[in-house]
């Protein structure tokens, strides 16, 4: 009459690694659902980012929620937390071990407003909450597994057609038994680098295989510790598509935070993947549009410059630049793209739009696009901030016109540090 999850973590390289972990069961919902989680300091994490105090603050019913939130508990009274619904006759609670799972959490888009955030998934529209375990507190942060390190947790769902007191959920007797380690995800895309790899340990140059090419979507796995070297290794043979192992070395050097020999590497690669990846490193993480444009324009493939992705990239740095003299550049680069209309490349014109003086023109752009719903991500509804405040328009606030939820930026979604708080 319960579920047992066991989760079984472990570092076997050489390096610690940053993780998180979180157990997270889906449960329909409606307005009468009954909220039963413990008491105790609750960070929440709606508009607004602030503690409460769940027996007295917090919600008793789903109805009792008016915008997305998510709930994190910082001190339980008790592990165990769930949720009943008396309209439906269903329920699920949850019950772990405190020093292996501190972590609980809770989330809902509420009734009203932000209900199509989540029932945009389910077949039938209908409600549905996430309750949540993990071994941190917060989604915020994440801990490091140190080299050889392991990690274990044990945990309980107990489906039920009944309210459930929290305090009556027992620990069922414990059945130990050995997790089998996984290996590397989806052979498709790691056992061509697996093959490179071993071919270096036992130096076979004849075993290389071939560089993934141009239409692969392939990329050296950053976990893979040794794989530079092996990479390093297939350059030197000097082989046909060592331009595109280039682009492999440049790209998994980025991913493990080396990226002023990233950028060496893919600006040393005739591969067009390198030069539209060093164009974006060079914009986000140098912050050197001039730099990033430079990149740009040495793609000579037409079909690289008619990809949305770079397009929007490209129009980026140009824009970052602050010069008149690019809005000319700026314009024939959309209008190569203009018969597509993806989220990027709409928002993309509508900056166009605007920096060409038509600010009209573009926030009914933004007001009458078909936005894909988002979470936390704000560019479109500052952007439209800024073209309102242009034409002397007010803002409502939130903005809830263009896919955009209202969350305080906080969460899974970036890096945060509890003393930023």
């Amino acid at each position: 009459r319960f579920l047992t999850q066991k989760s079984e973590f472990h570092n076997p390289g050489k390096h610690a690694y940053p993780w998180m972990s979180w157990s997270n069961a889906g449960v329909p919902c409606a307005p009468d659902t009954l909220l039963d989680f413990p008491n105790g300091p609750v960070l929440r994490h709606n508009h607004r980012l602030g503690e409460i105090d769940w027996k007295t603050q917090g919600p008793k019913t789903q109805s009792d929620i008016t915008n997305m939130t998510g709930f994190f508990w910082k001190d339980p009274d008790i592990n165990a937390f769930g949720v009943f619904t008396p309209s439906l006759g269903v329920g699920l609670y949850h019950l772990a071990d405190r020093n292996q799972m501190p972590g609980i959490k809770l989330w809902s888009d509420g009734m009203g407003k932000h209900e199509p955030w989540v029932n945009q998934y389910t077949t039938d529209k209908r409600q549905c909450l996430e309750i949540q375990a993990g071994p941190l507190i917060d989604q915020g942060i994440k801990a490091q597994l140190q080299p050889g390190e392991t990690h274990r947790q044990t945990e309980y769902w107990f489906p039920t057609t009944k309210r459930l007191p929290l305090a009556a959920l027992k620990h069922p007797e414990e059945h130990p038994w050995e997790l089998p380690h996984y290996n590397w995800a989806r052979p498709e895309t790691v056992d061509l680098f697996l093959q490179l790899q071993q071919a270096w340990q036992d130096h076979e140059p004849s075993r290389i295989p071939p560089a993934p090419n141009l239409a692969s979507n392939l990329w050296a796995p950053s976990g893979m510790e040794d794989l530079g070297k092996a990479l390093e290794w297939a350059i030197q043979q000097a082989a046909p598509d060592a331009d595109h192992w280039k682009f492999q070395l440049g790209a998994w050097l980025a991913a493990r935070d080396n990226i002023s020999n990233a950028l060496a590497v893919l600006h040393d690669s005739s591969d067009p993947r390198a030069t539209a990846f060093s164009g974006v490193l060079l914009l986000t993480t140098e912050q050197d549009p001039a730099a990033s444009v430079a990149e740009f324009e040495r793609i000579t493939e037409p079909a690289f410059l008619l990809h949305p992705q770079i397009v929007v990239a490209y129009d980026n740095a140009l824009r970052q630049l602050k010069n008149a003299t690019t809005l000319d550049k700026r314009r024939q680069l959309h209008n190569q793209v203009a018969a597509l209309d993806s989220d990027d490349l709409v928002e993309a014109r509508a900056h166009l739009l605007f920096d060409e003086g038509h600010a009209e023109q573009a926030l009914d752009l933004l007001m009458n696009h078909p936005w894909a719903l988002v979470h936390q991500q704000y560019r479109r509804s500052r952007l439209a901030r800024t073209i309102r405040e242009s034409l002397n328009l007010p803002m409502e606030e939130p903005p809830n016109f263009m896919g955009e939820d209202n969350l305080a930026e906080f969460g899974a979604y970036q890096e945060y540090q509890h003393k930023n708080l």
